[in-house]
Order: structure tokens, then C-alpha cells, then sequence
């Protein structure tokens, strides 16, 4: 792949994206670190809606707030709809920006029901199916381990039902969805976190199958279940019934044929979250502007290559346009390593050093890049009441080795985990860990800093306020 020119927003910048939706000539970007939805329209960045303060308020785009908003959709006319994972409910946003509450009571459960008599756990990916009659959004009801369905039944009113639970699916994150075939059924394609598997089912009615995946991080090309993804989030279909994932773990996207054949196609550096399929005008409508923060920037392919995609990637803070190489079914797929690609390196991991795990705060796209003591400062005089508590709440450091031996104790059958998740680096016994409460393992540096701002497991969302 060719080297990649950043370009800077001239206003905004953007935090933790997590979602990506088009509308004509609009980008929308759910800016989750910062509790909003932006839009990028014209060249230029700008708030659509969101106050910056994390909250549940309807209203107009300057007076809402959300709480970490996540999977977004659009439909025919230019509403915009939000996975607001944090409240547990689904927010509609008008063209305009105001924004009203779809579905969810705003507590965390399962319940089917219309409107904000249905509840939700956490959802955090979205996707729309339309046909002539009806609206339909699909979406991953995270810590429910379940894909819920809402139907439009009147004008104002969302009939929100389980089209989807258990079995296959474990922690959804990512969705995408076929047109509508004959029957009125569905192709729905769901990346799992903790499986790492890519699942499908037929809706309505049908039960989740693992389409891809060992059931275990790794990174490795093939056939069903030959094939490994390494904590895929972003899920996206284009019009040939392919699918693309974003292999958040391994840095990379992955493209899935209709019979489930994995390659790798390029590599996307900064734990991608969301991935969208564009084409040629969608790319000169956006113009080659500026989306992002942090040092990096809305990024275009330098080589003139014809862009497919559109991919977010959190820890760097911005978008990127992502060439596809085109091949037949005769062609040979590209390779790990570079060698039978269309140049580059696909498949790139970028593991972090001891030096950024105690500068946390930048690999989170939290702060800019500071000194060690300097962000350590930085961080303690910023995190919220209650911070310090939670770390005295924390189980003692231990080595890995210790903590895999304490996990086999507490239970029968060990979770496989080889990498810390939240800074996707391998663990080391010279480095210390933590094992928390919910049996999930952790480098002692990476969730003291996370639990700065935020209150349970990145895994699985656990309380970790109680005392391991």
C-alpha cells in the first residue's frame, strides 16, 4: 500500500470513532470519546449533534447529549440512527439535529415492546434494511449477546423484538445486512468480540452459525472455520454479497467471500472499529478533506488507487480511506506479509511498547502525546471522584502466569486469552497483571488507566467496583 497523506480538520477533531454512516455528500462519524455525532460535509468537520457532555437529553443538536454513541445508520431521507450504548438505547438523529429517543428505556435489559417500553444492554452496531413498505434497523445488543430487530409500525411508533440471542453470538459488535429477498427475509452478518468469530444468520426465524472463525484470536487466511479474526468489530457488505471486517486485534481489514473464504486486504493500523463501502463519487464528494485529531488526520490513499472504503480507527483518532484491490474468483489471493499483494503490508500488528502502556492516556486517544510523569500528573488531576477508590477495589498485581493459574482455579474451562485488550499487546510474565472479578486478565497498567473513566471490564462489562 502506498504511504497514506494526513490531512487536518480545520476545526474539530475527533476521539475513540466507532461508527460511520453516508448520505450524499456527507460523512457522518459517531465521535464516541466525546459523546457526539459529527459530520464531515464539504471538506469541513463539524458537530451535528451532541453537546460534548455525556448525558441522555433530547432536544436540538446543540442541547442533546448522548453517552458514548457507537453504531450509526441512515436512512432514504437522511435520518441518522445511534447505537448510544451507554444509555442503552437507540436515538434518532433528524437532518437537521434534533434528537429524540427510538427505542430503549434507558436501563439495561432484554425486553421486546414499542419504543421505550423495550430495553437494551448495551447496543453497539447498527444496520438498515429497507423495502418498499416498512423500515427495519438491525442491531447488536452487545451484552445481551443478542441482534435485535426494529420495525417501523407507524410513523412514530418502533416495535422492538429479538430477532436473534445466544447460541453463536457472543458480545455482537459490528452488523451488516443484505436487501431484502424473497419472503421478506434477511442476510445478517454479525463480528463477535470475545469469539472472534464472524457469524450469520437468516432473518427472520433463522438461528446464528459461525460463517468464519476458529473461535479464537489469531490471524490466519482461509476457509470457514480454517480461517482466524483476532476481535472483529466493524462489520460491512457491498453489493456482490461480500463482506468486510475490521480485524481490530490484528490491525487490519479482512474481506469474506460469499462462501466464506478469508483474505487479508490491507492493513489499518490504530484498533479499526467501523468500516463502510464507498465508491468513487462518494469520494469526491467528501473532496479529500480533513477527519480527525490527534496528530492524524482524515487520510486518503497518495497513490491515486481507486478508494472502496471508508474505515475508523480508534486509537488514532481518525478515518481513512482504504484502497480494495480488485481480483476475480481466479485470481490469487493476496498473502500475509505483502508478498502477493497489491504492494504494502497486509496484515500489519502493531504491538505496544512499555513505554506507551505507562502513556495510556495517547493509546486511547484520551490526550496528546506527553512525558510519562507529565501524563501521569495529567491523569490523576483529571480523573473523576470516585477513581482511586476503584483502584483500591483492584485485585493485587500478580504475573501472568499466576493469574492464568488463579483463572483455571476459578473455573473449569480457562477463557483463551493471550493479549491484554485494551492495549492488544502479547502478555509478558515480566510485566504485571490483573485478574479481575469476571476471570477477565488485563496488564496492571492498562486497566488502572482505563478504570480513570470507566467503571466496569472492557470485556464484559462487569462491575469492577466490587472487590476481586
Amino acid at each position: 500500500m502506498a504511504p497514506c497523506s494526513p490531512l487536518r480538520a480545520d476545526h474539530e477533531s475527533l476521539d475513540n470513532p466507532c461508527g460511520l454512516a453516508i448520505f450524499g455528500s456527507r460523512l457522518y462519524v459517531s465521535d464516541t470519546g466525546q459523546h457526539r455525532i459529527c459530520v464531515l460535509e464539504d471538506g469541513k468537520l463539524r458537530v451535528h449533534a451532541g453537546s460534548g457532555q455525556r448525558g441522555s437529553q433530547n432536544g436540538s443538536a446543540s442541547e442533546a447529549s448522548f453517552a458514548h454513541p457507537c453504531g450509526i445508520a441512515v436512512d432514504e431521507v437522511g435520518n441518522l440512527f445511534v447505537a448510544d450504548c451507554g444509555n442503552h438505547t437507540i436515538r434518532m438523529v433528524t437532518p437537521e439535529g434534533v434528537v429524540s429517543t427510538l427505542a430503549g428505556s434507558g436501563e439495561s435489559g432484554l425486553k421486546d415492546g414499542v419504543g421505550t417500553g423495550a430495553s437494551f444492554a448495551n447496543p453497539c452496531g447498527l444496520a438498515i434494511s429497507n423495502d418498499s413498505d416498512t423500515l427495519e434497523l438491525y442491531v447488536t445488543d452487545y451484552s445481551n449477546n443478542a441482534v435485535r430487530k426494529i420495525r417501523r409500525v407507524s410513523p412514530d411508533h418502533f416495535q422492538v423484538s429479538t430477532a436473534a440471542v445466544g447460541g453463536a453470538l457472543d458480545t455482537p459488535y459490528g452488523i451488516a445486512c443484505g436487501p431484502v429477498g424473497e419472503g421478506g427475509s434477511v442476510l445478517v452478518y454479525v463480528g463477535c468480540h470475545n469469539s472472534s468469530n464472524l457469524v450469520s444468520f437468516s432473518s427472520p426465524g433463522g438461528a446464528p452459525t459461525v460463517f468464519a472463525g476458529c473461535g479464537r484470536p489469531g490471524h490466519v487466511d482461509g476457509k470457514g472455520a480454517a480461517a482466524a479474526f483476532n476481535r472483529p468489530n466493524g462489520v460491512a457488505m457491498d453489493a456482490d454479497g461480500a463482506v468486510y471486517v475490521t480485524d481490530s486485534g490484528n490491525h487490519c481489514v479482512r474481506h469474506v467471500t460469499p462462501d466464506g473464504v478469508v483474505c487479508t486486504l490491507q492493513s489499518a493500523h490504530g484498533a479499526p472499529s467501523s468500516v463502510i463501502v464507498c465508491d468513487v463519487g462518494v469520494r469526491a464528494a467528501l473532496g479529500g478533506a480533513a477527519c480527525g485529531g490527534a496528530g492524524e488526520a482524515f487520510e486518503k490513499e497518495a497513490g491515486g488507487a481507486e478508494v472502496r472504503l471508508l474505515v475508523a480507527a480508534r486509537a488514532d483518532c481518525c478515518v481513512r480511506m482504504l484502497p480494495v484491490a480488485a481480483y476475480g474468483a481466479d485470481s490469487a489471493l493476496p498473502s500475509v506479509g505483502g508478498a502477493g499483494g497489491a504492494g504494502g503490508h497486509f496484515g500489519l500488528v502493531r504491538r505496544a511498547s512499555r513505554g506507551q502502556l505507562l502513556n495510556l492516556a495517547r493509546l486511547l486517544g484520551r490526550a496528546e502525546a506527553l512525558g510519562p510523569e507529565e501524563a501521569e500528573a495529567r491523569q490523576q488531576a483529571a480523573a473523576p471522584p470516585g477513581a482511586a477508590a476503584r483502584r483500591r477495589c483492584m485485585p493485587a498485581a500478580c504475573s501472568f502466569a499466576k493469574a492464568v493459574a488463579e483463572q483455571e482455579r476459578q473455573s473449569t474451562r480457562r477463557q483463551t486469552q493471550d493479549d491484554c485488550v485494551i492495549c492488544l499487546s502479547a502478555f509478558d510474565d515480566a510485566q504485571d497483571v490483573r485478574l479481575l472479578r469476571c476471570s477477565h486478565i488485563f496488564h496492571a497498567a492498562c486497566i488502572d488507566e482505563w478504570l480513570e473513566r470507566a467503571n466496569s471490564c472492557p470485556c464484559c462489562k462487569a462491575d469492577c467496583r466490587r472487590v476481586a
